[in-house]
């Protein structure tokens, strides 16, 4: 199998980070199956390396097995330290 992704961030002012990753992931002997993936956080500079980041993550199963959804949705909330 084969992942084709993207990563993208980008840094505003006050520190303000942006991050977001998305993937697909098809399967080469079955053209009706394949999943994928994105996430985006922000992370909010609180004190010196200590930030506070809230997040969202969504999977997508095309055929999933019986009993079980297609597409789930997370949404995150953190503490985050950063080493530089």
């Amino acid at each position: 199998g084969s992942v084709f992704g993207e990563t993208y961030t980008r840094k505003f002012v006050h520190g303000i980070l942006f991050d977001q990753q998305a993937g697909f992931t098809p399967a080469w002997n079955d053209t009706s199956a394949y999943s994928a993936f994105a996430s985006a956080a922000l992370t909010f500079p609180v004190y010196h390396r200590f930030g506070f980041t809230l997040g969202a993550l969504d999977n997508f199963l095309n055929s999933p097995p019986p009993g079980f959804k297609k597409n789930s949705f997370q949404f995150t909330v953190g503490a985050t330290y950063s080493f530089q």
